[in-house]
């Protein structure tokens, strides 16, 4: 009955009708309301706000009817420090917990734990054996993480078509991170003939699934033609870029953000790269805030988007990021060609009082961009060889006048592979 509340079935929608009902529900022994009212607090759905603190609340209620999953949700919370510090060792222990008591997620989660030793000791051979424990108990990604397994040696021995095999049968199951699995072995050439064109194909059915590393790799693909024998396709390439900025991940916007500020595999198109960065530099996404002044910059600024530029670079500044105080104490061309205001011996003073040694070394590396082994510079974008991301336009900076749970993804901007639920 609650969920006809929710989702107005048979009955107006009634949120607060709902709620009550679940608690009745729950407070008469019924588990699964108790975790369903815990879910809907947990992610704000339905109409239910969001609220950690009531979420925590009925899952422990769940938790002690016995609801096995609504452990592993308890040891979720705690791993990822929601309503409350991290804390892996309690996240462990209740993932072992709900493992023990029937819950395939509980299993596989405990199994990640295992393997890379957070919460306690690492166990590999005893990761495997959970692995397979959720993979008997039906959970998709566990049957990826196996074929990991099996492709790295991880708790087992090597073998690379057990790898693929189970790799297909979790893309079987629509695991879309099985299918950039074997988009990469069938480009490679590993455990197969190498194919191309069918590990395209592979990019593109996760792509189409909403992957984003499906996305990146096939939009490198189709702007690059880095595939041998396979032609390219840029305008194919464009609109998965656009298409990967608009996922819910800030960093898939920020990866696109890169190839349009770049312009060398696909067109340059700064108006759309200074929206994404926007929106990565919105979520906090590491290194963004940096292109993101460039991209102004290179765009014919006019007076607003000078002080904007302008704007950011002393927030930042503030905020004791390396490469914005360097770029205010020595303006490189960019900000020249700009004509950006800037009091630079202000500044400069305000870098020589500096005591953080991070900040420090990161304006130091700054300043590097230049310098013969640190950095070559080039017109259109940096190429950093010391340590600094790649970067679009000639420089904000000048040379100083004295001198995921476990993840993976693509080379340049990484993203983890999900194991939220």
């Amino acid at each position: 009955m609650a969920e006809y509340y929710l989702n107005g079935t048979g009955t107006p929608k009634n949120v607060e009708a709902a709620i009550a009902t679940y608690v009745r529900a729950a407070d008469l022994g019924h588990d699964g309301a108790a975790k369903a009212l815990a879910d809907h607090y947990r992610f704000g759905t339905s109409g239910v706000t969001k609220d950690l603190a009531l979420a925590r609340k009925w899952y422990q209620r769940a938790m002690e009817l016995g609801e096995a999953d609504a452990i592993v949700a308890l040891g979720y919370m705690a791993e990822m420090g929601l309503d409350g510090p991290k804390d892996p060792v309690e996240a462990r222990r209740l993932y072992k917990l709900g493992a023990d008591r029937g819950s395939g997620w509980g299993a596989e989660n405990y199994a990640i734990l295992l393997q890379v030793g957070k919460g306690g000791a690492k166990d590999e051979k005893g990761a495997a054996d959970y692995m397979r424990l959720a993979v008997d108990r039906g959970q998709t990604g566990a049957m990826r993480r196996l074929g990991t397994y099996y492709r790295d040696g991880i708790g087992l021995e090597r073998d690379t078509q057990m790898a693929i095999a189970w790799y297909r049968k979790a893309a079987d199951a629509d695991d879309s991170d099985a299918m950039v699995e074997l988009g990469d072995m069938t480009t490679n050439g590993r455990g197969m003939p190498r194919d191309e064109l069918a590990g395209r194909e592979w990019y593109r059915k996760a792509a189409e699934a909403g992957n984003g590393a499906g996305m990146r790799k096939l939009a490198l693909g189709l702007a690059s033609s880095e595939f041998t024998g396979v032609p390219s396709d840029n305008p194919a390439a464009i609109r998965w870029y656009h298409k990967l900025a608009e996922t819910d991940d800030p960093e898939d916007a920020a990866f696109a953000a890169d190839a349009l500020a770049e312009g060398k595999a696909v067109p340059m198109d700064l108006k759309s790269a200074r929206k994404y960065y926007e929106k990565a530099v919105a979520a906090d996404v590491a290194d963004t805030a940096r292109p993101l002044v460039e991209t102004v910059l290179r765009d014919n600024p006019g007076e607003a988007e000078r002080a904007y530029a302008l704007k950011i670079l002393i927030e930042r500044a503030e905020k004791g990021e390396g490469w914005a105080l360097a770029a205010l104490a020595h303006p490189g061309p960019m900000i020249d060609a700009a004509r950006l205001e800037i009091d630079s011996a202000a500044w400069r003073a305000k870098v020589a009082a500096l005591t953080d040694p991070k900040v420090l070394t990161d304006v130091a590396k700054a300043l590097a961009v230049g310098q013969a082994g640190e950095a070559a510079i080039r017109v259109g974008g940096a190429i950093c060889q010391g340590g600094e991301r790649p970067v679009g336009g000639q420089g904000i900076s000048a040379q100083a006048d004295d001198g995921s749970s476990v993840a993976g993804g693509s080379a340049a901007r990484t993203r983890p592979l999900r194991r939220n639920r």
